[in-house]
């Protein structure tokens, strides 16, 4: 499902690029992320075809809102965006600086950075904790 709404996503703002950021959990016993949902691109973020920065206005309240009615099982565990029509997956270089920044907020609270790059004919890559 998850899947499928990102790329719903990505294809009602084209040629722009969009995103979001990612809801779900970690289990670090066991490495896993689940990632179960999405809060869709804020209504501040900048969207152009070729560069996407994530807004913030409201973003808070609902991640909050979420962590409350879950009783803390679901949180923030990422962020994703999209790229452009024949555009592969692969991190850009604004990707990579943008991870480097993820790591160091999520290694604070002892947490996997979690990025997924959403593209054409149902593709997708992520990357968790590295982007080697």
């Amino acid at each position: 499902w998850l899947l499928s709404e990102l790329h719903k996503l990505r294809e009602s703002k084209l040629p722009t690029e969009t995103g979001g950021v990612l809801i779900g959990s970690f289990d670090l016993d066991r490495r896993i992320a689940y990632i179960v949902d999405t809060i869709p691109s804020p209504p501040d973020s900048k969207e152009w075809p070729t560069l996407y920065i994530r807004g913030c206005r409201g973003l808070s309240t609902k991640v909050k809102d979420i962590s409350k009615k879950t009783d803390g099982a679901l949180q923030y565990v990422g962020e994703w965006h999209s790229h452009p029509k024949g555009s592969a997956t692969r991190p850009s270089g604004d990707d990579k600086t943008v991870f480097k920044w993820l790591t160091a907020e999520m290694d604070r609270d002892g947490l996997p950075a979690l990025m997924m790059i959403v593209g054409d004919d149902a593709r997708y890559s992520l990357f968790i904790g590295t982007m080697e």
